[in-house]
């Protein structure tokens, strides 16, 4: 009778001190480790190349730069030039398309009032990729895109 009575005391101060540990009995918790920033990978074997996304010739009205077939590579580093004649503010952006043809909006590149340089890296999703050139005058601007797609 005594070994039961000293099993259900047991048991009994094990299903408190539980009880007690799942109903924040303490501090919180503190993390494995540091938190990993996301990147993106790219493939491994394959050189890297540049390309022109948008010529560097003026233009006066909205447009589409040169699409490229870049589907084998996962990543580019995406130089922006925009050179601004008179107001005009410009937002490049870049698009994606598995047919060539019909395009989806990717991230903004660059937005500028005003002369700039741009820097950014840029996820490459689907086969072709392709630069635009929103204007929001008539006012001529310059933009030329690069990409090192790797």
């Amino acid at each position: 009778m005594r070994k039961a009575t000293i099993a259900i005391a047991v048991c009994a101060l094990l299903a408190l001190a539980l009880f007690g540990a799942m109903n924040g009995g303490g501090g919180t918790p503190a993390l494995a480790a540091a938190p990993t920033p996301v990147s993106i990978t790219q493939p491994v074997g394959l050189n890297p190349q540049l390309y022109t996304l948008f010529s560097g010739t003026a233009i006066t009205a909205s447009a589409q730069g040169t699409c490229w077939e870049l589907g084998k590579w996962a990543v580019a580093d995406v130089q922006s030039i925009i050179d601004v004649s008179d107001t005009q503010t410009v937002t490049v952006k870049i698009q994606y398309s598995n047919n060539g043809t019909n395009l989806v909006d990717g991230m903004n590149l660059a937005t500028s009032a005003a002369d700039a340089s741009t820097f950014v890296q840029a996820p490459l999703f689907g086969r072709f990729a392709c630069a635009y050139a929103t204007l929001a005058t008539t006012a001529p601007v310059t933009v030329s895109v690069t990409a090192w797609a790797k």
